[in-house]
């Protein structure tokens, strides 16, 4: 990201002479490209010491904490310009039980895997590929039922 931001410095001091158009044009795209973090109480830095995946370093992550915000989020920036999304499963706390396996109707409060259904019906009816995804939930059902769900999705979408 490092170059991101040099750019950045270049084109507010006016020293843009040498970047070409096409440059400039991806760099506009990139800053409009947006990253989603769905957790009730973590950040992303906190997901990196587990996951160790250099992303969850970026600072431009958009956060949100819930199934509403997740839709309110999607829907106010469109799913196209949304390319990574990172999911936890658990958004409550009546979700952080330990079970093998998870009665979705017994929750009041909607989980991960809510948001992973949503998205994949709102990707049909927008008729786009699902964005990149991460899970980086520490649920290890909750992980794998939204990883199996967005891979069928995938598999069998045609998108």
């Amino acid at each position: 990201m490092e170059w991101f931001l040099v750019v950045n410095l270049m084109m507010l001091i006016g020293h843009n002479f040498f970047i070409p158009k096409t440059f400039l044009s991806l760099l506009h795209i990139i800053q409009i490209m947006k990253k989603l973090f769905l957790d009730d109480i973590r950040y992303p830095r906190d997901a990196f010491l587990y996951m160790h995946q250099k992303i969850y370093n970026d600072l431009d992550w958009s956060i949100v904490r819930s199934f509403n915000e997740f839709i309110d989020f999607i829907e106010k920036n469109g799913i196209q310009n949304i390319y990574i999304i990172s999911f936890d499963h658990d958004l409550a706390d009546s979700h952080y039980e330990t079970v093998s396996q998870i009665d979705y109707d017994q929750y009041a409060e909607k989980t991960g895997y809510d948001c992973a259904k949503w998205l994949c019906d709102h990707c049909l009816n927008e008729n786009v590929k699902l964005p990149i995804y991460y899970i980086h939930s520490m649920n290890p059902v909750g992980k794998t039922n939204i990883d199996m769900y967005l891979k069928n999705f995938q598999k069998f979408s045609n998108l």
